[in-house]
């Protein structure tokens, strides 16, 4: 049995994952006991079936992935929203494992690196000296979503109100400047790095980050950047492959290969 324990920060993501999870998992014939801060995962032959991602690309592509393993077919519905972070899935290596009618909605985008891994393991600072080598724009993504929050607070708009937050959100005029000292975050023409990056900053990015509409209106500035590179996911100009992703887990071994 695998046991994942202290992870309850998990349910205020782009949807709830650990119930996503679970859900998913028990389509496909996987026994497994929800907790209240993660998951027990019993077992069993993983079959295929239909999964539901709830808007969510890390959903997406964990089961995109378990349809390598899977004795059937797993079709991933509503996944159009991971080209933020592997536009190239449909054409990965094992894509024939998951039904075709998965991949209807995902745009032909442009190149990418993906810097991706746990908290605090360093994708901030390789996705920097990446934008810095190649000259390329830096987005990151995760902190749009304390950017929406910083914003609404300076507003004044309450962040239980889905609708006025997402139109903050659609509004959003962001840009990010890497430099000696670090990631420079300005909205408009404030600097606002300071404000995203404190305790209360980090809160509001969890509460609307569990708002749907919020979710859909950054997914539309992401994919609108175009020509960025960052954190999460990077683009040095209009193409139709991923050039690369990285995960910062590789740090361990002193490289930043090996990734899917």
């Amino acid at each position: 049995m695998t046991v994942l324990r202290g992870a309850e920060e998990l349910r205020v993501k782009e949807s709830d994952r650990i119930a996503s999870m679970a859900e998913g998992l028990s389509q496909l014939g996987i026994e497994n006991r929800v907790q209240p801060d993660g998951i027990e995962v019993v077992g069993g032959e993983m079959t295929g079936g239909v999964i539901t991602t709830h808007h969510d690309h890390r959903i997406a592509m964990s089961f995109a992935m378990a349809a390598l393993r899977a004795s059937d077919r797993i079709k991933v519905s509503d996944c159009a929203h991971v080209a933020t972070s592997f536009p190239g899935i449909c054409g990965a290596r094992g894509a024939n494992r998951i039904a075709s009618g998965s991949c209807r909605g995902m745009t032909s985008s442009v190149p990418v690196i993906c810097v991706d891994g746990p908290s605090g393991a360093g994708k901030g600072t390789l996705s920097q000296h990446l934008a810095n080598a190649f000259s390329w724009h830096l987005l990151d993504s995760g902190a749009l979503y304390r950017v929406v929050g910083y914003a609404c607070r300076q507003a004044n708009v309450s962040l239980d109100d889905e609708t006025a937050v997402a139109q903050m959100a659609r509004a959003l005029n962001v840009d990010f400047q890497p430099g000696e000292k670090g990631v420079t975050v300005w909205l408009s023409d404030q600097d606002v790095t300071a404000g995203i990056r404190s305790e209360q900053g980090g809160l509001d990015a969890s509460r609307v980050a569990a708002l749907p509409r919020v979710r859909a209106a950054l997914l539309t500035q992401a994919a609108g950047a175009g020509q960025n590179a960052g954190f999460d996911c990077g683009w040095p100009g209009y193409g139709d492959r991923c050039v690369s992703r990285r995960s910062t887990e590789d740090l361990s071994h002193g490289e930043c290969t090996g990734a899917r």
